[in-house]
């Protein structure tokens, strides 16, 4: 690849030497790099805050600064069902 492409595609991104994974501390190059909210993850690192499984961008929920999967989500956030049961008669 031209090195003057791949410079100029990782300037845009806002990705330089000095672009620090927010979970494991260590840089993030520009083909694993996910950021969110102006906060940088590599993918890797970018999990559910309840069961640690691996986001992608689009599938995820954003509450108080912690992502969840939607099923995370939901078992912690979710109306609970309350309700009458129906019996007979």
């Amino acid at each position: 690849m031209n090195p003057d492409i791949e410079k100029s595609a990782v300037e845009k991104a806002g990705l330089g030497k000095g672009n620090i994974c927010s979970v494991c501390d260590k840089t993030v190059g520009f083909a694993e790099a996910i950021r969110k909210q102006g906060v940088l993850f590599h993918k890797n690192c970018y999990k559910c805050d309840s069961c640690e499984s691996v986001l992608t961008l689009g599938d995820e929920i954003e509450k108080n600064g912690d992502y969840y999967c939607t099923k995370c989500y939901n078992k912690k956030y979710a109306p609970k069902k309350f309700g009458f049961a129906v019996g007979q008669m």
